[in-house]
C-alpha cells in the first residue's frame, strides 16, 4: 500500500488557521496619490494608523514614529505598529497608547513628535499627549497637536509641522474589529467571575455574576504582556478602574495595585491548562493559585482541580505558533515540533491532521505541551 501523505497544522484555542494571499496597497489614482483604505484589515483589538498618501502604515522606530510598514492585515503587524486611540470627548482629544508599553504615549514636544510620553489619566485642550483628529473626509483624518501644528511627513518620519493645513499628511484610522476587547474569567468550580471593586490593596474576588445576563465592567479586564525571572508574564487591566491591575507577589491572596505595570510582584504567570482552561502561579514563588473564601489565594501546592482552573472568555483570537515542522509521519502517527507563541492567551494546542487524497481531517486531543507531540 502507497504512504499517505500527511500535511499537518497547528491550531489554538480551535482556531483555525487560513492562507490568505495579501493584496497590497495600490493608490487610487496618480494626480490624488491616495491609497486605497479598502484593502487594510483590521486588526481585532488595536488601530493602527496610515500614510494617505504613501499607503505606508505608521510604526514606531525608537522614540519616533515612522510611516514605512508595509504589512495591510492588522492582524499580521507587530506591536510596534499598533495603538489604543482613547477618546477625550470634552477635550476634543484623543491619547495615542503604545501596544508595546502601555504607559507610552504619543507627545508634541516643540517640532518633535515622540513615542515615548507618559500616559495621562485625563487630557486637556492643552496637554502635549492630546491629538484632535480633524475629519477631511468620512475616511481620512489631519492629526493636530495642543498648539494648533499639524503632523507632517519627512522621508517618512512623522514631525510636527506648521498650523498650514495644506501641508499637514492626511491618514486613514483603521479602527479594531471589536470595539469591546476585554476578557473575564470564569471559574471553572464555581461559575463565578473574578472582578475587582477598585480599592488599592483589597482583594480581587471571585463572585462575579452576570447582570441582565451581562458581564460588568468589573469583571472585565484588558491583558498586557511583559517578563520577570526570564518568564512570560501578565498583568490584568480593570476595565471600570483604569489604573487598577493585579499584584501577586509578596501576598497571600492576589490583590489589587494601583498601576498599570507588568512586571516582577505586579504580574501573574497564566497557565495554559490543556482542557480549555488556564490557571494562575504567583510571579514570587511560581505557585498555583486557588479560590478560597471568594478570594483569589497564593502558594497552592496541592492536585489541580477544578478549583484552580478558570474559562477564559474572549472576543479575539490568540496568536498562532511558530516554527512548526513534521520530523516523523507515517499511516498512524507524527512527531511535529512548534514554538509556543508570546504575548497572548490560550488554552492548549491542537494539532490538525489532512489526508491530502481525500481532504479528511483526524483532529488531536487539546494538550499544554508547548513545544511538541509524538502522537496523534
Amino acid at each position: 500500500m502507497a504512504k499517505k501523505l500527511l500535511t499537518i497544522s497547528l491550531t489554538i484555542m480551535l482556531a483555525v488557521s487560513v492562507l490568505a494571499t495579501n493584496a497590497f496597497p495600490v493608490f487610487a489614482s496618480k494626480q490624488q496619490k491616495l491609497a486605497d483604505k479598502d484593502l487594510y484589515k483590521p486588526n481585532d483589538a488595536y488601530s493602527y494608523i496610515v500614510s494617505a498618501t504613501t499607503g505606508k502604515v505608521v510604526e514606531i522606530d525608537g522614540d519616533a514614529l515612522t510611516a514605512s510598514g508595509n504589512e495591510n492585515d492588522g492582524n499580521k503587524l507587530t506591536d510596534k505598529s499598533l495603538f489604543s486611540i482613547q477618546k477625550f470627548e470634552e477635550a476634543n482629544r484623543v491619547q495615542i497608547t503604545r501596544t508595546d508599553n502601555p504607559n507610552q504615549v504619543w507627545v508634541s514636544n516643540g517640532e518633535n513628535l515622540l513615542a515615548n510620553g507618559t500616559k495621562q489619566a485625563t487630557i486637556s485642550a492643552g496637554s502635549w499627549e492630546g491629538f484632535e483628529l480633524e475629519k477631511t473626509t468620512d475616511d481620512m483624518v489631519k492629526i493636530k497637536n495642543f498648539d494648533g501644528h499639524y503632523i507632517q511627513l519627512q522621508n517618512d518620519k512623522l514631525v510636527i509641522g506648521s498650523a498650514d493645513k495644506e501641508q499637514a499628511e492626511s491618514f486613514y484610522i483603521i479602527a479594531p474589529k471589536y470595539e469591546d476587547t476585554s476578557v473575564y474569567m470564569e471559574h471553572k468550580q464555581t461559575g463565578n467571575y473574578i472582578q475587582a471593586n477598585g480599592v488599592a490593596n483589597d482583594p480581587l474576588t471571585v463572585d462575579g455574576k452576570k447582570e441582565n445576563d451581562k458581564i460588568g465592567d468589573k469583571a472585565r479586564f484588558s491583558p498586557i504582556y511583559s517578563t520577570f525571572d526570564g518568564q512570560p508574564v501578565m498583568n490584568f487591566v480593570s476595565k471600570a478602574f483604569g489604573n487598577i491591575t493585579w499584584k501577586s507577589g509578596g501576598t497571600d491572596t492576589v490583590f489589587q495595585n494601583n498601576g498599570v505595570l507588568a512586571s516582577g510582584w505586579e504580574s501573574i504567570v497564566v497557565v495554559p491548562n490543556g482542557d480549555g482552561t488556564i490557571s494562575f502561579k504567583d510571579s514570587q514563588n511560581k505557585k498555583y493559585i486557588t479560590v478560597k473564601d471568594g478570594k483569589l489565594a497564593c502558594n497552592y501546592e496541592g492536585n489541580l482541580t477544578n478549583n484552580e482552573k478558570f474559562v477564559i472568555h474572549t472576543v479575539t483570537a490568540p496568536k498562532k505558533a511558530t516554527g512548526l515542522k513534521t520530523e516523523t509521519v507515517t499511516n498512524s502517527s507524527a512527531k511535529i515540533t512548534w514554538n509556543s507563541p508570546s504575548e497572548t492567551i490560550y488554552t492548549g494546542f491542537k494539532a490538525v491532521l489532512v489526508d491530502q487524497s481525500t481532504n479528511e481531517s483526524i483532529i488531536g486531543e487539546e494538550t499544554n505541551k508547548k513545544n511538541g507531540l509524538s502522537k496523534i
